[in-house]
């Protein structure tokens, strides 16, 4: 059976549920730093004698990754409110919903 990767809730056939696909790709700014006496050829060079053996899956896992995960609802708003958990500011998180009418 299907259940949310956050909760473990089940999911079963028919409930309502959501896929959340995470994409985490190396940014690069398009610039290239090269130390005094190194040209942009021995700089290749050099990266393809230390990739040289290493499995492509483990290259590519360094610069582009992806993710798929089932959420229940109520692991969707959460998500939704704090995507990247960080840490809250607990002056401004309502206790219970009667503090919302304030």
């Amino acid at each position: 059976m299907r259940r949310c990767h956050k909760c473990q809730r089940p999911l079963p056939p028919g409930s309502s549920f959501y896929q959340l696909k995470v994409m985490l790709q190396q940014g690069f700014d398009g610039v290239i730093k090269l130390s005094k006496g190194t040209d942009l050829a021995s700089l290749l060079k050099k990266i393809d004698d230390q990739t040289a053996g290493v499995p492509e899956h483990l290259l590519e896992g360094e610069v582009h990754r992806e993710f798929l995960f089932w959420l229940c609802p109520r692991c969707k708003e959460k998500y939704c409110a704090n995507p990247l958990n960080l840490p809250l500011d607990k002056s401004q998180v309502p206790q219970n919903v009667s503090d919302l009418e304030d």
